[in-house]
Parts: structure tokens; C-alpha cells; sequence
């Protein structure tokens, strides 16, 4: 479905919002419907989040222009801003939508950005199958951009704290560093209790969580939350369309407040001279905390072997980061893509970056979206930041 900007312009971002809802809004007839036939008649109501760094509202396809004339892009990048066009319409002071045609198939896509502080929402009801290979690239490849990641404890909470619902589907992952075996489990229809037996049993953690939301007795809202910056609305019930507005927004908040929790730079170190040399004032730390710790002795990592492993996978492994190591675990990083720097120590078997005075929140979220994609998913994810002096 297209929605043409010159009828939303002008408009509170709260009613063109509203005309998404409608879309996902279904019968109970409908819904029984889709049970019996196990198919959805229509894509989901899709959010994908990103914390934004300078990116202004109206400037897209300006700055899109800039970046093809500047050195320093990828070939993926060049090839994917020469390969689409990109019109962005302003609807009003916080919402634009934004279209991004692809020539080689003829085609067109949707998508509404809207613009809070410091942060970017896109809303579309596009499939995902195109919207992986437009909009979610365009995230990737713009330098303000970087899509949010939650930790598994993020979602679980996030899912409490929203009243009247229950978890009805999760996907849970174990993907050890120390083991060559992983595990991936997917259930629908899920009970109270499933996800803890799953967590129990296989060391699994969840990556994307299936909610339902109540309104009275009946399920009104269905969600669908991911670690990885996106959550989706595959369906509203007709009457809960107030209930599934509020949704929508309060999953955008938590995200973005989630996500300040975990990798805001609050306290940035500082030399602070004194009579006799100086102070270091303030310091931001992420310790990445194995939670695996009843493994048989023959499995469990070492310290010797977390250093490794990390350092041949991850450290070394990746094109993107130079380092030096002056101790056995101790590293100065500096990440080319960001031209930032930070620190790293490794701690029994957890991994503890450090926050130097040019490290910003992007570095430290992408280096912990590499550790839970890539190299260990069973990491909890614990910030401390603290403006003390140190001499």
C-alpha cells in the first residue's frame, strides 16, 4: 500500500502513525481466519531504530549526494547509493517519508522517518525481503546512523514491563565461542515457563521475543521484539487500535532508553592537572559477563583461551580494528571505521572495554554487536560510569 505524502502533509505524526495501525488492524473473523488457513493476509507493521548523530531532517538525499563525492566510501556503499534513488517529503516538523525506487526491478518503497532527539524510527509496512535490501542498508551505510542493539536481559524486562502480556513465542540462541556445536531453538505458542527451560537446559538466550498484549480477556496487540534494533506489529484486533498506538510508541521509548542505558559515554576520562602531575577524572567501563558458569572442566574456557580466541576471531580477525597489546589480555584498539579509539581487558572470562576521552557510543555498541553475532551469545552486558578522580 502507498500512502501519498501530498495527503499526509501537515498532519500530527500521531494520525499518519494511526493509518499504519489501520492497516494491521484485522476482525476477530479475520483473525480466526489466519489461524485456520495459517497464513497472514497482510506484512507486518515493522520499527527499525537507530541512534542518530547529526543526520537533520529533509538533508537525505543532499547528503547521500555529498558522500558519493567524498574518498573513503566501500564499494558495497557506491554501489548501493549508484544502484537507488532516494526522495525524501517532509509531512511535518518530526516525520518525513522517504522513497527509495530501485530502477533494476522497477520498484518503489515506503517508509516514514521520524526524528526524536538523538534518535531515528522508521516506520514501513514493506516486506522485509525489501526492506533488508533498501532501507536497512541505507541505516547501515549512512556514517550518522547506527541501528540500536538490546541484550537479551533487555527484552525479558521489556516484556514485563509492559502490562497485560505474555511472552507467545521466542527464538533463543547458543553460540559459544569454546564450542564448535551451537543451538538455535524456535518456539510459537510458547507457556509461561518455556523460555526459563530453554535458558536452563541449552544455556540459550533470547534473540527476539513474540508478545501478546490483552485488552479485557482477548489478545489485541501481537509484537515481535529483536535484539538487533527492530521490532514489528503483525497484528492489531479491531476496537484495540488506542492499545496498539501506545504500543508502538512505548517499544520505540524503551528501545532508545535501553539502549542510553547500555552505551552512553557518560563520564568520559579527563586529565585534571595537579601540583604534582595529574588526575584521570571520570570513566565509562562495559564488562561483558559470561553467565555459562557449570560447564564440565573439559568444555569450561580459560583465561589463556578467551584471550585467543577473541584476539584470532574478533581483534585480529576483523579487518576493522588495529591494537597493541602491552599484557597478556590488555589491549589498545583503535576502530578504522569509526576512527575511534578504546581499551580492552580481559578479566577472568569476561571482557571489559574502557571508554577513552574519543570514544563514543557507536564504537562500543558495534563492538558488542560483533561479540553477540559472531563470537558468544551468553554474555550479560553490565555498564558502570563514575566521575571519580584517580591520580
Amino acid at each position: 500500500m502507498y500512502f501519498e505524502p501530498d495527503n499526509l502533509e501537515g498532519k500530527e505524526t500521531g494520525a499518519i502513525l494511526d493509518r499504519l495501525i489501520q492497516y494491521v488492524t484485522k476482525s476477530d473473523e479475520e483473525i480466526a481466519e489466519e489461524g485456520r488457513e495459517k497464513k497472514k493476509t497482510t506484512t507486518e507493521l515493522k520499527v527499525f531504530l537507530a541512534e542518530n548523530r547529526g543526520l537533520e531532517q529533509g538533508d537525505i538525499e543532499e547528503r547521500i549526494e555529498n558522500l558519493l563525492f567524498t574518498d573513503g566510501l566501500t564499494k558495497p556503499q557506491t554501489e548501493f547509493f549508484d544502484s537507488h534513488n532516494f526522495e525524501e517529503y517532509i509531512l511535518n516538523e518530526e516525520l518525513s517519508s522517504v522513497e527509495i525506487t530501485t530502477p533494476q526491478y522497477d520498484r518503489t518503497d515506503q517508509f516514514f522517518f521520524y526524528y526524536p532527539d538523538n534518535y531515528l524510527r522508521v516506520f514501513t509496512i514493506e516486506r522485509r525481503k525489501w526492506t533488508e535490501k533498501t532501507v536497512e542498508r541505507l541505516i547501515k551505510y549512512l556514517p550518522e546512523l547506527d541501528r540500536l542493539l538490546l541484550s537479551s536481559e533487555d527484552l525479558e524486562e521489556i516484556s514485563e514491563d509492559l502490562q497485560k502480556t505474555d511472552v507467545s513465542g521466542f527464538t533463543a540462541k547458543y553460540q559459544p565461542y569454546y564450542r564448535e556445536q551451537s543451538v538455535s531453538i524456535q518456539f510459537h505458542g510458547s507457556e509461561p515457563g518455556d523460555l526459563e527451560k530453554v535458558e536452563e537446559e541449552f544455556n540459550a538466550r533470547p534473540s527476539r521475543l513474540e508478545l501478546s498484549r490483552r485488552n479485557s480477556p482477548a489478545d489485541a496487540v501481537k509484537t515481535s521484539m529483536d535484539v538487533g534494533g527492530y521490532f514489528s506489529v503483525p497484528r492489531i484486533r479491531e476496537d484495540s487500535q488506542d492499545l496498539g498506538h501506545e504500543t508502538l510508541m512505548q517499544l520505540g521509548e524503551e528501545y532508545q532508553s535501553r539502549d542510553r542505558e547500555n552505551f552512553d559515554v557518560d563520564q568520559k576520562p579527563r586529565k585534571i592537572p595537579q601540583r604534582q602531575g595529574f588526575s584521570i577524572e571520570g570513566h565509562t567501563t562495559l564488562e561483558l559477563v559470561e553467565q555459562v558458569d557449570d560447564l564440565e572442566p573439559d568444555v569450561a574456557p580459560s583465561h589463556k583461551g578467551l584471550v585467543q580466541k577473541l584476539e584470532e576471531e574478533v581483534i585480529d580477525g576483523k579487518r576493522r580494528y588495529e591494537y597493541s597489546v602491552w599484557d597478556d589480555g590488555n589491549y589498545m584498539i583503535f576502530d578504522k571505521e569509526r576512527d575511534e579509539p578504546f581499551e580492552i581487558t580481559i578479566e577472568d572470562r569476561n571482557i571489559v572495554l574502557h571508554a577513552k576521552p574519543a570514544t563514543s557510543s557507536v564504537t562500543l555498541r558495534d563492538f558488542c554487536g560483533i561479540i553477540r553475532q559472531e563470537f558468544n551469545t551468553t554474555y550479560r552486558l553490565e555498564k558502570t560510569s563514575e566521575k571519580v578522580g584517580v591520580l
